[in-house]
């Protein structure tokens, strides 16, 4: 058998496994399902803390560039070394990110406790005033009414504050979930903290075992899909953490400027849902403004007003500085990898999604401009032995 039959006979049975493959996937969908799942379920803190690892890894990178930067001007004979800069950094980030979460919990959990009180009393009140509103434009609120009549907010608040001691009782009786989480979150924490002090370790061990386990050819290709992959998700991942904070933020000092009611609470709501791009921000205004309709509908009006001045600052401005430059996707790309990760594991995989079809892009773009380039020149090479063979 030559050596062309040799190949034909791999790549047929290449194929053939394939084909098997996948019909012994589809014929049993719920126990790949379960096992996923399973796997999922036990790698899950893993995932997470290399999440964790991405997001915090770009201020950590900061950090070392500028005590590089310190050591570089440095007079002093013994200098800081790499393993000492890069541990100094790591500890910096830490203590920032656990600061910076302290400090977020400690000033708005008060906060949104009142917040959550005045709401209640809030949609207590509001509740005649649709009614009659409804009555005076001839809209039948009959089912309304009934609907509401059964609703006490206050009652319902009270009843969730008297028995606040029997939900504390339920979770300390489920040590197991507790313990379980507890280990979970330390778990990605350390994780996450071993990543960002190794890293430049792992790299190389990566790089190693590329080299010793694919060919001259290949290695280079691999290495740099794989540069690809975390440059991508870091940028991502980093850049809408610092969107969301920047654009909470915003929202908040313009909202207590003009007296908004429940500032803190729509704040955080549009911080938290910010990190869906595009989308999400018009999910906390929706919010947002109903709360601030229950209290004025006037308010309610000028907030959506507000909201859409701020939004184009953030699409024009913001956005791309922070984030949308970082990873170079068009917003047709963009929402087609929203739909389908939302559709498939929800606001999970709206985040994931994205980042995996900016590598997508970005890898189909440079295959495309080689094969064009490719042809273009092999186009050229053509003609220009035409006209010698004229000549």
């Amino acid at each position: 058998m030559d050596k062309f039959d040799k190949k034909k006979f791999k790549i047929g049975l290449l194929f053939a496994t394939a084909v098997i493959l996948i019909y012994a996937i589809i014929m049993n969908l719920h126990r790949v399902g379960g096992f996923i799942s399973a796997v999922y379920s036990v790698i899950s803190p893993l995932l997470f803390g290399v999440a964790l690892a991405l997001i915090l890894g770009t201020p950590m990178a900061k950090l070392e560039q500028f005590f590089n930067f310190l050591n570089r001007k440095s007079k002093a004979k013994k200098k800081l070394s790499e393993k000492a800069i890069t541990m100094i950094s790591l500890i910096l980030t830490c203590l920032l990110a656990a600061g910076a979460i302290t400090f977020v919990i400690g000033a708005l959990i008060p906060a949104l406790v009142d917040s959550v009180s005045e709401i209640s009393k809030t949609v207590e009140a509001a509740i005649p005033k649709i009614i009659d509103l409804m009555d005076k434009h001839n809209i039948d609120a009959k089912d309304l009414k009934a609907s509401l009549s059964k609703i006490d907010a206050q009652a319902i608040l009270s009843h969730l504050t008297v028995n606040a001691g029997g939900i504390v009782d339920t979770i300390k009786n489920s040590v197991s979930s507790v313990v379980s989480a507890v280990v979970n979150l330390f778990t990605m924490i350390i994780f996450s903290v071993y990543l960002l002090a190794n890293k430049k370790r792992l790299k190389s061990q990566t790089n190693r075992i590329i080299d010793a386990y694919s060919s001259d050819k290949h290695a280079p290709k691999i290495k740099s899909f794989i540069d690809l992959v975390v440059t991508t998700f870091t940028r991502f991942f980093s850049g809408q953490c610092l969107e969301a904070i920047i654009l909470g933020t915003i929202f908040f000092v313009v909202m207590a400027i003009f007296r908004f009611p429940y500032a803190p609470v729509i704040s955080v709501i549009i911080g938290i849902t910010a990190f869906i791009p595009y989308i999400g921000a018009f999910i906390g205004c929706f919010v947002g403004m109903l709360l601030i309709f229950m209290v004025s509908p006037m308010k309610a009006l000028i907030f959506f007003v507000m909201f859409l001045i701020i939004q184009q600052l953030e699409n024009h401005i913001l956005y791309p500085r922070v984030v949308g430059g970082s990873i170079g996707l068009p917003a047709m790309w963009t929402f087609a990898a929203l739909i389908i990760g939302g559709a498939l594991y929800g606001v999970v995989g709206m985040l994931v999604f994205i980042p995996i079809a900016s590598i997508i892009y970005t890898l189909l773009k440079s295959s495309v401009s080689a094969r064009l380039k490719a042809k273009a020149e092999k186009k050229t090479q053509e003609e220009k032995n035409d006209k010698e063979e004229n000549i």
